[in-house]
């Protein structure tokens, strides 16, 4: 529609610096009356796509949320090795080999530990082309040093997030995430979010104590039949 305008008005003999003076005035009024229509529809869109620190904001207080959204500690999925590396360092931590006692460089996965050897729980899994694939967050057991406790990153979590790693049921599980889109011996799994839950009971305590590591991989679509 400018086009056409544009040579009608020339065709009269208009002229052509009061024709630009006018379409510039026009673009001036019309910019930021587009820009506030547009900006919240922006916003919704781009809300589910935000990466959640969990140290910072409780996951399941998020909506829509999945595994491609989530950092632990800043580590992300699809990060290289490269940039897990410089992001472990920026804690003061180092990426070690899960089987250091065979060899002192992680290849498949790594554990994330500080200088002295203290681990507070989180691990990463590369693939081929060496970014991460998996991100594995342990809960500390209790009968671990006080040392390792303190240093455990699940008491860093927030709100229902918290209460999964430190106060794990199956209720409490069931009423975050629902019913598993596959179950096998402990190990309860997610596609949707990209989460896999492995749950092994402490024979001689109470199911908050069981162990727990909670693993986030890309998310599939479920297959039903």
């Amino acid at each position: 529609m400018w086009v056409f305008r544009y040579h009608a008005l020339s065709n009269r003999g208009f002229d052509l610096h009061k024709l630009t003076a006018i379409l510039l005035v026009l673009i001036a009024l019309l910019i930021p009356v587009g820009a506030r229509a547009v900006r919240p529809q922006s916003d919704a869109g781009t809300h589910s796509a935000r990466k959640i620190e969990i140290t910072d904001r409780d996951l399941f207080a998020t909506k829509g949320w999945n595994s491609t959204q989530v950092c632990v500690l800043g580590f992300r999925l699809g990060m290289s090795r490269a940039e897990a590396t410089k992001n472990a360092y920026g804690h003061r931590l180092r990426l070690v080999a899960h089987d250091d006692w065979i060899s002192p460089r992680c290849s498949e996965r790594c554990v994330v530990c500080d200088a002295k050897g203290i681990c507070p729980g989180i691990a990463l899994s590369f693939s081929s082309d060496n970014r991460v694939s998996g991100i594995h967050v342990q809960r500390i057991p209790e009968d671990a040093a006080p040392i390792v406790r303190r240093a455990a990153i699940v008491r860093k979590f927030r709100g229902r997030t918290y209460s999964l790693f430190n106060r794990y049921s199956n209720d409490l599980r069931l009423g975050l995430v629902g019913l598993e889109d596959s179950k096998d011996e402990g190990v309860y799994k997610y596609l949707r979010y990209g989460l896999t839950i492995f749950v092994s009971a402490n024979p001689h305590g109470p199911e908050c104590t069981s162990d727990l590591t909670v693993t986030f991989t890309a998310p599939e679509s479920p297959c039903r039949k």
